[in-house]
This record gives C-alpha cells, structure tokens and sequence, in this order.
C-alpha cells in the first residue's frame, strides 16, 4: 500500500515524525507516534468503534541503485567537445 504521507501530516515518516496540534502551540512542532490508525466506513453507516493499527519499522535510507540513464554516452561525448 502507498501511503501519501504529505496528505497525513507526517514530517518524516522515516523516524515516525508526525505534524504536531501547530495552533495551539504557535510554531512547529513534530510528535512521534507508533502507528497510525485506519478504518473504513459507508455514508449512512456509523464509524467503527475501534480502528485497525498500522505500524512500521523506521528506516534510513530507502534501497536504492545508481544507474546511468540512456541518455547518458549522448551528453558525455556533446561535453566532450569543450573541454
């Protein structure tokens, strides 16, 4: 599942780092939370009583590998010409 982090006011989901209640305290301000609760619920149906946690292990970097685009011989040998 993709999670639109921006959309649920993380900061940084990498370390659980949360947007904070801003109004109240005037500046910004990260929580740390340990999940994040989802539920599901039908227009005309009442909201389920208890929701479904979701929680995740903090991360460092995400995996990765360089690569060189196709591109790449074409933009190198234009470069090549004003050295």
């Amino acid at each position: 599942m993709r999670i639109p982090w921006l959309l649920i006011g993380a900061t940084d989901p990498s370390r659980k780092m949360f947007l904070g209640d801003f109004i109240e305290s005037d500046k910004k301000v990260d929580v740390k939370i340990e999940a994040i609760h989802i539920g599901i619920y039908f227009e005309g149906q009442a909201p389920p009583k208890t929701l479904t946690p979701y929680r995740w292990e903090e991360w460092d970097l995400p995996t990765s590998q360089e690569r060189l685009k196709a591109s790449y011989p074409i933009v190198k040998e234009l470069f090549s010409e004003y050295k």
